[in-house]
């Protein structure tokens, strides 16, 4: 039973917490001090920090403002891609970290103890009203978010965060093909 993860483990462990985090709308963006807080003592600060400092030298993920610990990662669209790629074959790591953020997991509880359950991605339906509404709906919302307003004057970085999560997302769900 493994109980720490080693550092590559940590690396895609970071990304699919920031995953799972823009997946749930918790925030656009994670800190290392959250992380840990997630993943308690199954990784090392150390680990964070380093895992984070790589995954951004290979444009998964980028950072906006902050010192130390308490800089703000988001994931690219890089970083969108390769979490999604990997799914299929690090299932046991993606659960592992959704447990840890659920906290169904306490204490020393390994990615082992998760490996025997099935776990298949939600269906998404693309096609249909509902679907072409949701994506009408959301084109209109980034249309007025981007737009020169208030928002955009006040918070000119909070906005621009938004913009690009709104925009991530559509890409995410809208078909290839478009």
């Amino acid at each position: 039973m493994v109980d720490r993860l080693t550092f590559s483990g940590t690396k895609d462990v970071a990304l699919f917490i920031l995953y799972e985090y823009t997946a749930r709308d918790h925030a656009v963006s994670c800190t290392i001090k959250e992380m840990k807080r997630v993943l308690g003592d199954s990784a090392s600060l150390n680990f964070l920090r380093s895992a984070m400092q790589e995954n951004y030298q290979m444009e998964q993920v980028y950072f906006s403002k902050g010192a130390a610990d308490d800089t703000e990662w988001m994931l690219t669209g890089n970083g969108i891609e390769y979490a999604e790629s990997i799914l299929k074959s690090k299932k046991d790591i993606y659960r592992f970290v959704v447990k840890k953020i659920d906290g169904e997991l306490t204490g020393s509880d390994s990615i082992e103890k998760i490996s025997s359950e099935k776990w298949e991605p939600l269906p998404l339906e693309r096609s249909g009203p509902e679907y072409d509404a949701a994506i009408e709906i959301s084109e209109k919302a980034l249309k007025e978010i981007s737009g020169n307003n208030g928002y955009a004057e006040s918070a000119p970085e909070e906005r621009d965060r938004i913009v690009w999560s709104v925009s991530e997302g559509i890409k995410n769900i809208r078909p290839v093909s478009q």
